[in-house]
């Protein structure tokens, strides 16, 4: 093989090589519908067949989903801002009767956002451990760091009250995203898990102010079913 000619510079041979040089294979489409399911297990998805199934092939647009895509997706914009000095609060409810969406939602918005995430029940949060030998590596201390958080079944287990009320506060102290869910009604929601004065007071301000414009979505959620 020919490298370099008496009359050719290391730039001239290294032009002739690049343009010998087969083209790039473009790089292979994203098959995020394989992407989000092999996230699932490790975050807590639900492994019922037909919620694996719309994670797998998408999930149409219901109002559910559309108020949680909206509200993540603010969230998300502002945790990848560069110029942010910090993150959104950000606080998303669904309420609503049985077979109406919610666990479809929350189940695909955790599967599917760019950051660390988590899925849990009511059932589940009962029997986590609040202190272990190590604080920052227990399974509590993911639930108050993850980016995003949904909790299901908020009707389920009303012993936990405490718990979701705690996590609610930290995490939005803390800037983060936390999606909930139950068949309740919003006023039921708002006695039992944010009757605390200040907290109510600050998310209240938040959703007059419209800096934080897609909470707006949590009105529309209230009609679902």
């Amino acid at each position: 093989m020919r490298l370099l000619s008496n009359d050719e510079g290391i730039e001239d041979v290294i032009a002739r090589l690049r343009a010998a040089a087969p083209p790039p294979e473009p790089p292979k489409p994203v098959n995020l519908g394989a992407l989000r399911l092999s996230r699932c297990d490790a975050r807590g998805v639900p492994n019922h067949y037909q919620v694996r199934e719309i994670i797998r092939d998408g999930a149409r647009e219901t109002k559910a989903v559309s108020a949680v895509a909206s509200t993540v997706s603010a969230y998300m914009k502002v945790r990848s801002d560069e110029k942010a000095v910090g993150s959104l609060p950000t606080l998303m409810v669904l309420c609503g009767p049985p077979r109406t969406g919610k666990t479809v939602a929350l189940s695909f918005a955790v599967a599917a956002v760019d950051a660390s995430a988590l899925y849990v029940t009511t059932y589940q949060l009962a029997d986590y451990p609040r202190m272990t030998r190590s604080y920052e590596d227990s399974p509590w201390n993911r639930l108050r760091q993850v980016d995003v958080l949904a909790i299901d079944e908020l009707h389920a287990d009303e012993t936990v009250i405490p718990r979701v009320k705690s996590l609610i506060y930290e995490r939005w102290d803390n800037g983060r995203c936390t999606l909930l869910g139950g068949n309740l009604t919003v006023g039921v929601f708002m006695e039992r898990y944010l009757c605390d004065p200040a907290l109510r007071r600050r998310v209240a301000e938040e959703y007059e102010s419209g800096r934080l414009s897609h909470l707006e979505f949590a009105a529309t959620v209230k009609e679902l079913g």
